[in-house]
């Protein structure tokens, strides 16, 4: 689900932002809280 999730993602900004949080992140809830 996660995968897919990044995977089919088109916006830049999120993937950033996914990307900046994945750095200080200690789990997946981290990253894709809403």
């Amino acid at each position: 689900k996660t995968h897919e999730r990044i995977c089919n993602c088109r916006d830049l900004a999120q993937l950033d932002t996914w990307f900046a949080k994945a750095v200080v992140a200690d789990g997946l809830e981290d990253i894709f809280e809403n």
